[in-house]
């Protein structure tokens, strides 16, 4: 009957739509407000005092952004192989517009935290830390793959863990990696995406995003000496 197959072309489409999805979207974790929690964006490390603080070329220490306990971070099907354990530290070089050639940032690993944190070296430029924290934690999403820039209606801050990066400019991130520190365009993956974020402050450029990016062979071991973080803005 006609009523039968409205039907079934109503069901093949939503069968066409979803698999279309599938394709152009990958397993996230949006970084929403936390609580109790080691993870968290801005403020000071819990760095132990025998891990050495990242510094650029010239000896500047970085600046801490975020730090990610991976034991807090749900382990969910479909999603990129990681440590169990262990946190990852992100920092980025304040002066990174003096050579743009390399990454503008380090990620240090470490097998546990201190319980304090540690003061910020004499040689970082005190302007551009972050002074307030934000305990966070991690909420499931699916990312779609853009191409631009697409308007944040809900004016909330776009910080992810994996899936596809929200990009500023166009291009594939990706090919910039493989410039900068080698190997396939398939095994690079976003690690990290971070927004503007008034309440730390955190600001990356002109209405711009930080993105911390790391092949997967290197994530499914815990090895993060070899990230790439670029920042684009408009």
């Amino acid at each position: 009957t006609a009523e039968s197959i409205r039907k079934n072309l109503s069901s093949s489409r939503r069968d066409t739509i979803h698999k279309k999805k599938q394709k152009t979207s990958k397993n996230a974790f949006c970084l929403v407000r936390g609580k109790k929690a080691n993870s968290k964006l801005g403020g000071l490390p819990n760095l132990r005092k025998d891990v050495s603080w990242p510094c650029n070329d010239d000896g500047k220490a970085m600046i801490f952004v975020a730090q990610i306990d991976l034991a807090e971070v749900p382990r969910l099907p479909n999603y990129p192989a990681f440590p169990k354990s262990g946190v990852v530290l992100f920092f980025y070089d304040s002066e990174y517009y003096m050579n743009l050639d390399k990454s503008f940032g380090k990620t240090v690993y470490v097998p546990n935290l201190s319980k304090g944190e540690r003061s910020a070296p004499k040689s970082m430029d005190m302007v551009f830390m972050m002074k307030m924290e934000k305990r966070i934690g991690f909420e499931a999403v699916s990312s779609l793959q853009r191409t631009l820039l697409e308007e944040n209606t809900e004016k909330i801050p776009l910080h992810q863990f994996f899936g596809y990066p929200a990009m500023i400019q166009d291009g594939d991130m990706r090919e910039e990696c493989i410039e900068r520190c080698g190997g396939n365009i398939e095994d690079w993956i976003l690690l990290l995406q971070l927004d503007g974020d008034s309440e730390l402050p955190m600001i990356w450029g002109d209405a711009g995003r930080a993105y911390y990016w790391i092949r997967k062979q290197d994530l499914a071991v815990g090895n993060f000496s070899n990230t790439y973080m670029t920042i684009q803005s408009c």
